[in-house]
């Protein structure tokens, strides 16, 4: 009894003295903070550091409560607004945009291009600088007024590809047969568990968004850079600008140098003496220093509900779109007072077909309430994405989405062979009934339970159909003839009937606004996003507050070995049919 008291107490004394720690160093930061709310200095060049993770929503990710990575989170959507706000910032003189590896899909790589553009039509300079320039780097760099590459970079301009992954053969060897049911010709998600290559449908509907995509992106850059455009495409098919002096020759990039050089240039443009320090402000600093952009006052309220990443069946996290988050979010604002209309911005592959259909019931709630609800759609809004938004009162969409695939599959594993032959354990049952052992996947599936998967899934794509008829004001059968699974970008979609309109976010909140019969209005987010005090104190400790040119994060093969690790586990985790484009696009 008495080590137990000696235990209990010293366990005590070292929880107190933890939380006095801490209780002194949030006083510290909290000092730290009030001091960095000082105004800024006159002249600041902005810089935009794009080698990061990019969500819609500003640190809308999945982490763990024990995270320690520091890295900036801020969304694609508050980028465009703090740099809107920059255009007529006095004390933003200049903008450097640093990027060597960005991996983002096209849609949000052609808003900060047109958020640059704009800011570039103040008057105001923009330089970039790069090790490397990715195809989304580049997109986004050619908007610079010069364009400096590193002596031993390179701009990989190569053209899209579309990657997938098939597992059917790995599964065949260790013992693992996967019974698989899908309606749609052009629904792909399940050929990577009963193929190894990709079907003749799948490969031309690839080929057919993948150009228009493609095409987009070529006008950009010949849009801010004409002189490339007699001989860029012949140039990309040729591989030229892996060497810098061919990237020059090629007029792609306006100068070789060295960080040094560059940051010389910019004294001399900047009248900045040369053992001075360059007055960089990141754009996540200037957020901090200055704020966010106001979303108005008014009374009147229009919600932007960012329904981003997969659908997934009771997932609570960050940056992930489910029923039990979005149901509970969706109904409290049918009640709160003074909202007149809501955005659904969708950034989704899809996933869980139970999960769409319960924030597709929501939202259909919202409107039986007489509230207007807008979709609008970002890099993807397929499937699932699609399911949980086609009754919008309007569908606007960027050019370069991949929506559609109004599909459904379902994939049920059986690992008889796996544990009999391989492993050497065997199963033997008794039931009292004929289908007590379905879905077990110790045991072959008969062709009765099988009938039975294949109905449940046929009964989901016919209940896609419909809510895509009643949503889009088609018949089953004009739906279906865009549908079966078949992907299209957003300007397909709007050729077809699937959107109604193309543009971004502030287009989306407009028709909102307009719908509602509103002029001043005030726009408010959700989900929430919610992180532990502890998570928000380490993220402070371990802040950099140095400005550098050259920063990385993830390698490019690590995010996409991790980008399939998380697509097989999360397809696996959940036996219900699933509405899920399985692409990964490579820009």
């Amino acid at each position: 009894m008495k080590q137990f008291f000696k235990f209990f107490t010293a366990s005590c004394l070292g929880t107190l003295t933890a939380l006095f720690l801490l209780l002194i160093i949030g006083v510290i930061i909290g000092s730290s903070s009030m001091y960095n709310q000082k105004k800024i200095a006159n002249s600041n060049i902005l810089t935009i550091d794009l080698n990061r993770i990019i969500p819609e929503k500003s640190n809308n990710l999945q982490r763990d409560a024990f995270d320690l990575d520091n890295t900036p989170s801020l969304g694609v959507q508050d980028i465009k607004r703090l740099l809107k706000k920059a255009e007529t910032d006095e004390k933003i003189s200049t903008l450097v945009v640093h990027s060597s590896g960005m991996s983002v899909g096209i849609a949000k790589a052609n808003i900060i291009y047109e958020a640059l553009k704009e800011f570039k039509s103040s008057g105001k300079s923009i330089y970039a600088y790069g090790d490397y320039y990715s195809q989304s780097d580049y997109l986004i760099a050619c908007m610079a007024d010069s364009i400096y590459l590193n002596p031993t970079g390179n701009i990989d301009l190569r053209g899209f590809r579309a990657s997938y992954m098939f597992f059917k053969d790995m599964l065949d060897r260790i013992g693992v047969e996967m019974n698989v049911f899908y309606a749609g010709e052009f629904k792909s998600g399940s050929e990577p568990y009963r193929r190894n290559d990709m079907s003749e449908e799948n490969r031309f509907q690839t080929s057919v968004f993948l150009k228009d995509l493609y095409d987009q992106f070529l006008t950009s850059i010949m849009d801010m850079r004409p002189q490339t455009t007699p001989t860029l495409v012949n140039d990309i098919n040729t591989f030229k600008f892996q060497h810098p002096e061919d990237a020059l020759d090629g007029k792609i990039i306006d100068v070789i140098g060295y960080v040094d050089q560059f940051e010389t240039m910019l004294k001399q443009k900047l009248n900045v003496k040369d053992k001075k320090k360059l007055p960089y402000l990141t754009i996540d600093a200037y957020r901090d220093k200055t704020g966010m952009p106001s979303k108005g006052r008014a009374k009147d309220k229009i919600a932007v509900v960012y329904a981003e990443g997969a659908i997934e069946y009771k997932n609570k996290n960050n940056g992930v779109t489910s029923e039990i988050k979005f149901v509970p979010m969706l109904e409290k604002l049918r009640h709160q007072k003074n909202l007149k209309a809501v955005v659904l911005r969708v950034d989704s592959p899809g996933g869980s077909a139970h999960s769409s259909e319960q924030i597709w019931r929501a939202i259909e709630r919202l409107k039986e309430d007489s509230i207007p609800v807008v979709a609008s759609y970002g890099s993807y809004a397929a499937s699932g994405g699609y399911y949980i938004s086609c009754g919008a009162d309007s569908i606007i969409s960027d050019p370069n989405s991949l929506t559609g695939s109004i599909g459904v599959y379902s994939i049920f594993p059986n690992m008889r062979r796996l544990f009999n032959n391989k492993l050497g354990i065997h199963f033997d049952t008794v039931k009292s009934a004929k289908y007590a052992i379905t879905m077990s996947p110790y045991f072959d599936l008969r062709e009765d339970e099988k009938a039975i998967f294949k109905k449940n899934t046929e009964e989901i794509y016919e209940l896609f159909l419909k809510r895509v008829s009643d949503g889009r004001n088609m018949t089953r059968d004009e739906v279906h003839e865009v549908a079966r699974g078949r992907v299209w970008t957003g300007r397909q979609a709007l050729e077809i009937g699937l959107v109604d309109k193309l543009g971004g976010l502030e287009e989306a909140i407009e028709t909102a606004a307009r719908m509602a019969n509103i002029d001043d209005y005030k726009i408010i987010e959700y989900p929430k996003i919610v992180e532990s005090e502890f998570t928000k104190l380490i993220r402070e400790l371990t802040k950099d507050q140095n400005v550098s040119i050259g920063t990385t994060e993830m390698t490019k093969l690590e995010k996409e070995i991790l980008t399939n690790y998380y697509n097989v586990k999360n397809i696996m985790a959940d036996p219900k049919p699933q509405m899920r484009l399985p692409i990964r696009l490579d820009y």
